[in-house]
């Protein structure tokens, strides 16, 4: 396991014990997000435009009304 890399450069590391780094790093973020912890946009405020368009899709969401068909996206990307 790797010691305290407190005074260690990343140049000074063995690519293993960056490795670790990373894995840990990883782990942690993971563990975070798993738990519902995390939120990318937390304190991030919606541009009206979209806060609107957001709206009211849930607002047909729950009419029962259907979005386009993934295989239509597809489509429309090129992506078929």
């Amino acid at each position: 396991m790797l010691k305290s890399t407190a005074t260690k450069r990343v140049a000074d590391l063995t690519v293993r014990q960056l490795e670790e780094i990373i894995e840990r790093a990883v782990l942690r973020a993971l563990d975070k997000f798993a738990s519902g912890d995390y939120d990318p946009d937390e304190g991030l405020t919606l541009k009206p435009d979209v806060a609107a368009r957001l709206e009211k899709s849930l607002r047909e969401t729950k009419q029962g009304k259907r979005g386009i068909p993934h295989e239509e996206v597809w489509k429309r990307l090129g992506l078929e």
